[in-house]
């Protein structure tokens, strides 16, 4: 068992890029939840109004508003990707490590919960948007 443990430890200490992509995530996933609550404070969630794009462009024109939504939106995009590209390093580099492997598979599924955030942009039913503030509690 300890063995596993060193085992498990030396994989994800001995990766520095690894060890960057988790810093990054974590950085970015305190940014993500801090943005969230001021796009709720400042009334910002209709800064966008459509999705995915915003006013119809990747990049779009910016004012107060939409600037923070679609930054909200920027940096949500960015932690799934990040998560999506530590999954694979951990599945692809160290198969056998059950423990890694179940972590990483866990935090899959946590996105795969995320999912109907986005969704929920496309319609302005109460109940709809109440799933995507409801999940952040």
């Amino acid at each position: 068992m300890v063995s596993a443990s060193i085992q498990r430890n030396n994989f994800i200490l001995g990766n520095s890029f690894l060890k960057f992509l988790i810093g990054f995530s974590i950085l970015d996933c305190v940014f993500q939840i801090s943005l969230g609550g001021f796009v709720r404070v400042t009334g910002s969630g209709l800064g966008c109004p459509d999705w995915p794009l915003c006013y119809g462009k990747i990049i779009p024109p910016m004012n107060y508003h939409t600037l923070i939504e679609w930054g909200h939106r920027t940096s949500g995009a960015l932690l799934g990707l990040l998560i999506l590209l530590i999954n694979i390093i951990v599945w692809t580099q160290n198969r056998n490590n059950k423990f890694l492997t179940f972590t990483s598979l866990a935090s899959l599924i946590l996105k795969l919960k995320a999912l109907p955030n986005p969704i929920s942009l496309l319609f302005p039913l109460t109940i709809i948007r109440s799933s995507h503030l409801l999940d952040l509690e």
